[in-house]
């Protein structure tokens, strides 16, 4: 839409039917016309990227809640701490959990 408003913009101009200063007006506004599609644009993608990241998250989130019930008691003490690693980060400083992270 944008092109082809510059497109008839041009042409017009081109043909004389617009003044020099009605062309520079008409293209100023095509510019921030499309200024303003660029931010609704970048808008849009941060939040759907925000969508999918939350989404992500909530099926890592049931995936913990579902299996560590089972993972945690498990003997297989190897697996489990590569299940764990997968999900979670705990962090500790001087024999201390300072937090617990889900991934």
């Amino acid at each position: 839409a944008i092109e082809k408003s510059l497109v008839r913009a041009d042409a017009a101009f081109v043909n004389g039917q617009m003044t020099d200063s009605r062309y520079q007006n008409q293209i100023a506004r095509i510019n921030e016309r499309a200024v303003e599609l660029a931010q609704q644009r970048a808008r849009t993608v941060d939040q759907l990227t925000d969508e999918a990241e939350h989404a992500e998250q909530t099926a890592r989130f049931t995936d913990v809640r579902q299996h560590g019930l089972v993972m945690l008691p498990s003997k297989d003490v190897l697996t489990t701490n590569a299940w764990l690693r997968r999900y979670i980060r705990i962090y500790c400083s001087d024999n201390k959990i300072e937090a617990i992270v889900l991934l």
